[in-house]
């Protein structure tokens, strides 16, 4: 089921699924960094996944019109509410705070920015992919023979995180912020002390009672 989402969303590498087992959710198999894009692109639209077409335009040396590209054809393959969520965690710095601090580079001023990173065996490959709803940036580091980068310098946040926050901040200086759109199968729910977000139907499936801290000890001293 896994290998057939992804293919949906945009991979066109998991050719041989019989060889792929429970570890294939946290990378086992390899990607392009472009099907990447347009998987991280399919959540950024609203879960429907539009083919990646780099060409804009087209003018010969005289400024005429060669190629325009048209509006692309969008598939529905994940619920609105599922990528709308999904987006939603990745854009919440406070949440990763925890692990990257608060000004890592994950993190845009002033801008709703969902982010991921990734890191694969042996720090081998780097990622950091990210995005608005309109601009998606996708870095990647690593050597070209596919030796180990620097165990102690190439990590989830020093490799790719940089590059990536230097590009996406670049794109987002002239523009306004785009918060993600809440869309109409949201519930929003307190739970925990905090406002959660559920698909509609699914907001009763989790005990959101938040219990009270207990009273400190008297001093016995």
């Amino acid at each position: 089921n896994m290998v057939d989402m992804g293919k949906k969303m945009g991979i066109t590498t998991w050719n041989e699924p019989n060889q792929y087992g429970l570890a294939i959710t946290l990378g086992s198999a390899e990607v392009k960094m472009t099907d990447m894009a347009e998987v991280y692109g399919t959540v950024a639209n609203s879960g429907k996944n539009v083919n990646l077409d780099p060409i804009l335009k087209i003018t010969d040396y005289q400024g005429n019109l060669v190629y325009q590209k048209n509006t692309p054809e969008e598939k529905p393959v994940i619920d609105e509410g599922v990528a709308f969520i999904i987006a939603n965690i990745l854009s919440d710095n406070p949440a990763r705070s925890f692990e990257f601090g608060a000004n890592s580079p994950l993190n845009i001023k002033n801008r709703t920015v969902s982010v991921k990173t990734g890191t694969s065996d042996n720090k081998r490959d780097n990622w950091t992919i990210g995005f608005t709803p309109s601009r998606l940036v996708a870095v990647w580091v690593g050597n070209n023979d596919n030796s180990p980068m620097s165990q102690t310098l190439a990590s989830g946040i020093t490799g790719a995180a940089p590059i990536w926050n230097k590009i996406m901040t670049m794109l987002l200086e002239n523009v306004s912020d785009e918060p993600i759109q809440i869309p109409d199968d949201i519930v929003q729910k307190p739970c925990f002390g905090r406002i959660e977000y559920f698909v509609k139907g699914t907001e009763n499936s989790v005990n959101c009672k938040t219990t009270p801290a207990p009273s400190p000890s008297p001093n016995t001293n």
